[in-house]
């Protein structure tokens, strides 16, 4: 019986170090994937995501489409053009 107990702890110590580096490796990269995202407000009130250089409607529930072709000004006047659902510099 102690044997089984002992075989039963080291499975358990051996496993957890595995299962602390997985959860420290990937909160990073789900951080990061989520910072990337930024939400602006158009003018006229409409919201739209930013992801690297891609620009989505956000939909009032909650569905994204890609931005149509055009000069957009945000809440801050500032204006932003797109082209195929993309940022153009």
């Amino acid at each position: 019986m102690k044997k089984l107990f002992v075989l039963a702890a080291a499975a358990v110590a051996l496993a957890a170090p595995v299962a602390v580096f997985a959860e420290e490796h990937a909160a990073p990269a789900a951080a990061e994937a989520a910072a990337e995202v930024k939400e602006l407000t158009l003018k006229d009130g409409t919201k739209v995501h930013v992801k690297g250089e891609e620009v989505f409607v956000v939909g009032a529930d909650g569905t994204e489409t890609p931005a149509p072709d055009g000069t957009h000004t945000l809440s801050d006047d500032t204006t932003v053009t797109t082209a195929g659902g993309k940022l153009v510099h």
